[in-house]
């Protein structure tokens, strides 16, 4: 699977039509924050990476027209029309034909290649409003697994970059942030330094499904045979996680609104 829009695809693919109380707890809170963030002069929304429509469906809900579009036909089949399928980095739309254009969890999986076009886009057609989401300054060695069958180390999730607000405020200058809010869930930059050790001890976290971007193997626990030492690490890393998640720290990700800076 050497296609990084195909990988992307299958990472992303749908649960099988799940709403948002289907999902965990961080899932929820980002579909709350993003609504939150909703402008009230907004009226037309295009979702680009939309998926399954987790965060479509609650918009529409509020009477708001939004168009779906996502690189993976069988996401859509979850969404009702109107959607099509595209990529993010060639949108398919007039320039500013909605009012807002919103990415959720989409922009730290695209490739380089895609990166770059798929912000330009997103500038192009939002005619006032951008709204972004993504994990904060995520540390991605510290997030790694690795394939039991190859060796490979990447993120369990496929994401191939770290990105921050003022990251994001650099590469749209068109645009300036107007109001920016913690989400997501408990976040792990606390104890980057101990995963990262976890690492180096051989030790890899069991994910709920990864697939090896080198060799295909699909695979829930990691490689290595953790020693004592790494085991110590783990249950350290177990400990504290559990602590924040049931202090209901929600700062794992960031999401942004940006307004154009010329709306005319």
């Amino acid at each position: 699977m050497t296609d990084p829009c195909a990988r992307m695809a299958h990472v992303l693919r749908p649960r099988e039509g799940r709403a948002a109380e289907a999902v965990g707890p961080g899932a929820r809170h980002r579909v709350r924050t993003l609504l939150s963030l909703l402008p009230g002069d907004t009226t037309r929304v295009l979702e680009v990476g939309c998926g399954d429509g987790m965060v479509l469906a609650p918009l529409r809900e509020k009477g708001i027209q939004v168009v779906g579009l996502d690189i993976s036909p069988g996401a859509l089949r979850w969404v009702p029309p109107p959607r099509l399928s595209g990529s993010a980095g060639a949108l398919p739309f007039p320039d500013r034909a909605f009012d807002l254009v919103l990415l959720a969890d989409v922009l730290e999986h695209l490739p380089d290649g895609v990166y770059g076009s798929a912000l330009a886009e997103a500038a192009r057609v939002a005619a006032r409003y951008l709204l972004l989401n993504a994990p904060d300054r995520e540390d991605l060695a510290a997030e790694a697994t690795c394939c039991p069958s190859c060796r490979r180390e990447f993120h369990p999730s496929w994401h191939l970059r770290s990105l921050s607000v003022e990251a994001l405020a650099q590469a749209l200058p068109g645009f300036h942030p107007v109001r920016v809010l913690a989400t997501g869930g408990p976040g792990s930059r606390s104890l980057a330094g101990l995963r990262r050790l976890q690492r180096r001890l051989d030790v890899w976290p069991s994910v709920r499904e990864a697939v090896c971007p080198a060799c295909g193997t699909v695979f829930s626990q990691g490689a290595g045979r953790p020693s004592p030492g790494g085991r110590l690490c783990q249950a350290a890393v177990w400990a504290w996680d559990s602590l924040r998640s049931r202090a209901g720290v929600q700062d794992a990700e960031f999401a942004v609104l940006l307004e154009r800076r010329d709306p005319s």
